[in-house]
């Protein structure tokens, strides 16, 4: 049956008050993020019971935070992953539900690996909510301990982000 959706834009603000409001009055009892860019609070994880998963675009026992597709490639990795993690306390410090490797080639750019990462997280969603239906499935999920523990792994932010497009000293090539 498909339901009419609520959609907010969270572009600019985060508006955390008006997604709790949409949780209680439509009785939603479970978040699926995919690389969503602001941090979900205890409350609003707390309001479905911790029934939250988000897609993240890096390993996250390396790379926390937002926009690190890029990060892989200025380390010099050869592989990267994209995960599906349970959300907790913690930003990108939930346990591992499902994870694919992501082959870095020397053509690839930030963007041409955010694409791959995209594509892989796709998949790995519709995995896991064609899997949602299945009984043992859901009960293998519902009886993960919920980490609260932070991992400790490189945290990107926006503003390491935006530091990286400066150059500090033009003549220093």
């Amino acid at each position: 049956k498909i339901k009419k959706l609520k959609i907010i834009n969270t572009k600019t603000k985060k508006k955390e008050n008006e997604l709790i409001n949409i949780i209680k009055t439509k009785k939603i009892n479970f978040i699926l993020s995919f690389t969503y860019k602001w941090i979900l609070s205890k409350k609003v994880l707390a309001s479905v019971n911790y029934n939250a998963f988000n897609i993240h675009g890096a390993k996250l026992s390396e790379y926390r935070g937002n926009h690190t597709s890029i990060i892989p490639i200025l380390d010099n990795k050869k592989f990267t992953y994209v995960e599906l993690h349970q959300m907790n306390d913690f930003v990108d410090s939930g346990q591992i539900i499902r994870s694919s490797k992501i082959k870095i080639n020397d053509i690839d750019t930030g963007e041409t690996l955010s694409n791959k990462i995209i594509r892989k997280g796709c998949i790995l969603m519709d995995q896991f909510i064609k899997n949602l239906n299945n009984v043992n499935y859901l009960a293998k999920i519902k009886s993960l301990k919920l980490s609260n523990k932070k991992i400790n792994s490189k945290f990107i932010s926006k503003d390491s982000i935006i530091k990286l497009k400066k150059i500090d000293n033009i003549k220093d090539k």
